[in-house]
């Protein structure tokens, strides 16, 4: 019984990984100033999408944190949407955020707490996985 629980939880936490993000700001470089921007999230999120002043920089990432490099410098506005999945509500954040030249500036985005729902079935998959254990270990006697 033993395996088979090992072998439930390395699944189960392999699926769930989420991956740092880092991509760079996609507008011409040449002689302009650049900083970067780091958004982290109290906790991963799916369906991650930030933006900077409009523009789309990541879209539909699943992680914890994006890295934006060669932002321009100045005042950007910067918006960043998440999905819900198991949360209570959407992630849904604006802020405006002064990117000094050879600086980093961050974002915290807090996370909404994981619905009634995502703690149902999270306990109906243990219970079922459960119960099948405990039936194939009594059948094999």
């Amino acid at each position: 019984m033993t395996k088979y629980c090992l072998a439930v939880v390395v699944a189960m936490t392999m699926s769930g990984c989420a991956a740092n993000v880092e991509v760079r700001y996609p507008a011409p470089t040449g002689s302009v100033q650049h900083g970067s921007l780091l958004v982290r999230f109290s906790e991963p999120m799916r369906a991650v999408s930030v933006s900077i002043d409009g523009l789309l920089v990541a879209e539909g990432k699943h992680t914890e944190r994006v890295h934006v490099i060669d932002v321009p410098t100045g005042s950007r506005e910067v918006s960043v949407v998440a999905a819900a999945g198991d949360r209570t509500s959407a992630v849904e954040r604006s802020e405006v955020l002064n990117v000094a030249r050879d600086q980093e500036v961050s974002m915290l985005v807090p996370v909404p707490p994981r619905s009634l729902g995502h703690w149902i079935s999270s306990a109906a998959f243990i219970l079922s996985y459960t119960a099948i254990v405990i039936v194939g270990d009594w059948w094999r006697q």
